[in-house]
């Protein structure tokens, strides 16, 4: 997302898929600033379906043959499981 300023982050499966030279079809991203925004660029772009779940700060856009789920980086802390 060069022409946003964004920085996209591949995480999850498809990092191992790219390692094992599988094909890539559900991509998980994580970006740094608002995924509605983002998603909504990419669906353009890609002339794919975008669903946003604003409530969790995510969102998924749909095409043919792929799936990329969007979530804001965040941090996150946990006492116990």
């Amino acid at each position: 997302m060069e022409q946003r300023g964004s920085n996209l982050f591949l995480v999850g499966g498809a990092v191992r898929d790219l390692l094992l030279g599988s094909p890539l079809v559900d991509v998980d991203l994580v970006v740094e600033e608002d995924v509605i925004a983002v998603a909504n660029d990419l669906g353009k772009r890609l002339r794919a379906k975008v669903v946003r779940h604003p409530r969790f700060g995510t969102a998924v856009v749909r095409g043919r043959g792929f799936r990329l789920d969007l979530a804001r980086a965040r941090t996150e802390y946990y006492t116990r499981p």
